[in-house]
């Protein structure tokens, strides 16, 4: 979905022939009766997964899983124009980290593109890798380990714009607390630890794209990317 201008929806079906399967993109507006039916030329995508739409609305992103006929791990742009494909070769350390086990292509949680439509990344649990698609080359980024007795948290998710991930790093002897956020600067590849306090937090989201909030037995909090700490609202 692109709030405000357009969504797509990806359907399977049978050709018209009756003999295979082709995917079809299907593109609404709010000034459209009708949605308007897109033919992807590739019919491997018929087994992919529709993960992202760039914000210019020119591109599709899908992944494929690894198949046990042989098929690899793999992704595809589609130009939302055309129908035209246009495969994207994984880095090595990417590959090889979805070769471990099949269910890790599900656990990429992060597929999207950044806000200036000019770069996709992809995230696994320990590595994430942007991709520029002017100059068809990918920049591989490992998170620093986990501080003192932290252990890996949540899936990393981006901030509105893009630019940002976030992952709450927890304690390894009990996984409801917590300690530090870890934050990725897609621009520069940057890292920014965020230290949480020792309070019993709930979920940890973006507020915005410099700030994130959590809550505690206190209330709610917002941490800013620069250090600051604020208690927004507090509980009665």
């Amino acid at each position: 979905v692109l709030p405000g201008r357009a969504t797509w929806l990806a359907v399977v079906c049978k050709t018209a022939a009756g003999t295979g399967e082709e995917l079809i993109l299907a593109r609404g507006a709010p000034d459209m009766q009708a949605a308007a039916l897109l033919q992807v030329r590739d019919p491997e995508l018929t087994r992919g997964f529709f993960r992202a739409v760039s914000p210019d609305g020119k591109w599709g992103l899908f992944s494929t899983a690894k198949r046990r006929d042989g098929g690899d791990c793999r992704l595809d742009l589609v130009d939302l124009a055309s129908g035209a494909t246009r495969r994207v070769g994984l880095p090595p350390e990417v590959a090889a980290a979805l070769e471990d086990d099949e269910l890790n292509w599900r656990s990429v949680l992060t597929a999207f593109f950044v806000a200036d439509s000019e770069r996709l990344l992809v995230s696994t649990q320990n590595l994430h890798a942007v991709y520029d698609l002017a100059r068809d080359s990918w920049q591989v980024h490992a998170p620093p380990p986990p501080i003192d007795a932290l252990a890996f948290g949540d899936g990393w998710r981006p901030a509105p714009d893009g630019e940002h991930l976030l992952q709450v790093c927890y304690h390894v002897t009990d996984g409801a607390y917590p300690q530090v956020a870890r934050i990725f600067d897609v621009r520069t590849g940057r890292w920014t630890r965020l230290p949480l306090g020792k309070g019993s937090y709930g979920d940890v989201q973006w507020y915005g794209n410099e700030h994130v909030v959590a809550v505690d037995g206190q209330g709610v909090w917002r941490f800013g990317l620069d250090g600051s700490r604020e208690l927004l609202w507090p509980r009665d």
